[in-house]
């Protein structure tokens, strides 16, 4: 092998090596972490996807809502190597190292030989690179599909061959599969197909595109047909777009991710509040493209109706798209930083920071190559607008780093010749504008904004899983750690206040509960877990009734609340909002035992005899004590007082003496008695007529 040849082999031997040891170290610090031993956020559902794929679930039953590359990508190595999450982190290790490789091959060939070992060694070395390897997240595949992509693109300028082509066409339609605003690239790739390369006959440049297009369509065409099979709507992909788009432009977007509904950010609650709340608008079920179609629309208001606001918060989110703060979705590279000595580390001098400012050197410093770089120019413009078009997370922009990572290295490779040049006034006039647009990116990308600072996410999103696995204690270090950082972050004190409920602390917990009530209202679970305190305290508590209602109106699918709020408003003697929530519960749920017991009881007592309808209160009840198993001491008294409602009073005292043996049997003697003397009132031919419920056991 001549020099020529063996040189960039030893490049891409030494690029790879450094990558991949990088990656090992700092699996090996994290090993013992519990934020390497627990899913959560995305990954916790990746997860769950990829086993029912393994387990032989390989078409599933609903139009995907998420990129599905990569759950599949999981779930084939489950298939073949059993559900092991470190070979995961290894597999996407070795990926990673490649896709280093692959970059500097790529530099290479576009800059030269010095600037693609510069940008393979910065990718190598790029902290946020090797934390989200170590992720059981899709970021991973995002950095080597668009590496990939972007050596393609090289290698095809330096020689255009069919191959690449077909080649070039698959990897953005995997990349598209695994990040769905990649699909932008495709309004750039046929572009530069068809006009960048005149030298070439029309009818061939025509072919390249015509393959190029079909090459994507035999990655992008099955899943098509896929959901077309189960949906009965074709979607490339997914059929998120309308409410990924409203979440990052409605009135009050400040860039970030925010939920449609308070407290909901997970992606199964965000479809089904999508789906809901579009369908309350139109007052019809619909379909997915619809759904997605409602959002879009909304957006398109707002848009019309407030243009400069939308195109200020536009302005905002492309800044934000390029600022060095690595914006969490569920795991924060500070947190898993504090936990990894070499993260730690290599972020303080080598982040989003440093190598933004270092491309806009290497932009410079490459400028006469203009017309070859245009297409990668192009993709970071192209990528960067899809970002800030919706809403920015660090995982979102990541494919940006591939692409600035080609000239960051050609920016650093022109260090030494800059430094030599700077000792003659020619020299510094070379290189001045090239210098001073670097500096002001540099003070741009790194202006603080601690506002954006959100590590707490992280520790509540662990918090959340351990409580799910019955890891309490640890669960309420994580959210004491959340709320330390953020004191104001409402999902951790709710979680805190309901933990602290849970251990008889009433006093902190209504104080944590009704703070995250107040800072989101919108979040019915919190005004729910607020008011059951309040009430639990005092059954009569107007604080705790309305909290109890407004919770109600923002869950008026949780048949649980509407439940609570009936046998409150009960005891309160407010029986006619009692009996609609009772009714509100059993649209929700007509099953509910609770929910009949406590209508029928309404129907079977009131002291209005035009409230009252003993035989509707046999037909709620009657079902449920068929069984009897079911039976239950407070649904057989009620429905003995229907039965006397309904002047059937033999049925009324042997459904009494039922229920009173069953009390007496379960050691309720208080309720027993009870029963036994509503018992003699039937046995005189009397109804019983009291506007409180008896508790239901």
């Amino acid at each position: 092998m001549s020099a020529s040849r063996r040189r960039p082999v030893l490049d891409g031997v030494a690029v790879f090596t450094l990558a991949l040891a990088l990656r090992a170290l700092y699996f090996h610090q994290m090993q013992g972490s519990l934020l390497f031993g627990e899913l959560f956020g995305d990954g916790q559902q990746y997860d769950a996807w990829a086993r029912q794929i393994a387990a032989g679930d390989w078409i599933g039953h609903e139009v995907f809502y998420q990129a599905p590359l990569y759950p599949y990508f999981l779930g084939a190595l489950y298939t073949f190597c059993g559900h092991e999450l470190w070979l995961v982190r290894a597999v996407q290790a070795l990926l990673g190292a490649l896709a280093c490789v692959l970059v500097a091959r790529a530099g290479t060939q576009l800059v030269s030989r010095r600037a693609g070992l510069c940008a393979g060694l910065l990718l190598a070395a790029y902290p946020p690179a090797i934390f989200f390897d170590g992720l059981i997240q899709k970021s991973s595949l995002d950095l080597f599909l668009t590496a990939a992509l972007l050596a393609l693109i090289a290698a095809f300028q330096v020689r255009p061959r069919t191959r690449l082509i077909a080649w070039l066409g698959v990897a953005l339609a995997a990349l598209a599969l695994n990040r769905e605003n990649a699909r932008v690239a495709y309004a750039i790739a046929v572009p530069w197909l068809l006009f960048g390369f005149r030298a070439a006959p029309g009818a061939r440049r025509a072919s390249w595109v015509a393959l190029f297009l079909l090459a994507s369509a035999s990655v992008l065409l099955p899943v098509a047909w896929r959901n077309h099979r189960i949906g009965g709507e074709i979607f490339l992909s997914t059929s998120q777009l309308g409410p990924n788009l409203y979440m990052g432009n409605h009135p009050g977007a400040n860039g970030l991710y925010n939920p449609l509904v308070d407290g909901r950010g997970d992606a199964r609650a965000e479809r089904a509040d999508a789906v809901r709340l579009a369908e309350e608008a139109e007052g019809r079920k619909l379909t997915p493209s619809e759904v997605s179609s409602y959002w879009v629309d909304r957006v398109v208001a707002y848009v019309r109706e407030q243009p400069l606001e939308w195109l200020r918060l536009m302005a905002w989110k492309t800044y934000l798209t390029f600022q060095s703060i690595e914006l969490t979705d569920s795991e924060s590279i500070g947190v898993f930083g504090s936990q990894s000595p070499l993260l730690g580390a290599l972020r303080w001098f080598l982040g989003f920071g440093a190598l933004l400012p270092l491309a806009v050197l290497g932009i410079w410093t490459t400028r006469r190559d203009w017309r070859r770089l245009a297409i990668v120019y192009a993709l970071i413009a192209g990528f960067a607008v899809s970002v800030a078009l919706f809403y920015v997370f660090a995982r979102y922009r990541y494919p940006l780093v591939p692409l600035l990572a080609v000239f960051a290295g050609a920016g650093l490779a022109a260090i030494p010749t800059m430094l030599r040049s700077l000792g003659d006034s020619a020299g510094r006039r070379e290189w001045a504008p090239g210098l001073v647009l670097a500096a002001i990116a540099a003070v741009a990308v790194n202006w603080p904004l601690a506002q954006y600072r959100d590590d707490e996410v992280t520790w509540y999103d662990l918090g959340v899983t351990l409580l799910e696995h019955g890891r309490t204690d640890e669960a309420a270090r994580s959210f004491e750690e959340a709320v330390r950082i953020k004191p104001d972050f409402g999902l951790a004190l709710y979680q805190r206040g309901r933990l602290r409920a849970s251990h008889g602390e009433a006093v902190p917990a209504a104080s944590d509960l009704g703070r995250a009530a107040e800072l989101m209202p919108g979040f019915g679970n919190a005004h729910y877990e607020y008011a059951v305190l309040l009430l639990r305290g005092d059954p009569r508590s107007e604080r705790g009734i309305a909290e109890l209602r407004r919770a109600a109106e923002l869950s008026p699918d949780d048949a649980e609340i509407h439940v609570q709020l009936a046998e409150v408003l009960a005891v309160r003697g407010d029986l006619g909002e009692s009996a609609r929530a009772a009714r509100a519960a059993l649209r929700i749920d007509p099953g509910s035992a609770r929910a009949a017991h406590d209508l029928a009881w309404i129907l079977a007592t009131h002291p209005d005899a035009r409230e009252r309808n003993g035989a509707e209160a046999i037909a709620l009840l009657e079902p449920l004590v068929r069984n009897p198993s079911a039976e239950t001491p407070a649904l057989l008294d009620a429905l003995a007082a229907a039965y006397a409602e309904a002047g059937r009073f033999d049925d009324a005292v042997a459904a009494a003496t039922r229920a009173a043996a069953l009390a007496r049997d379960e050691r309720q003697i208080g309720v027993a008695e009870i029963i036994e003397s509503r018992r003699e009132l039937y046995r005189r031919g009397e109804p019983y007529r009291q506007p409180l419920p008896p508790p239901v056991n």
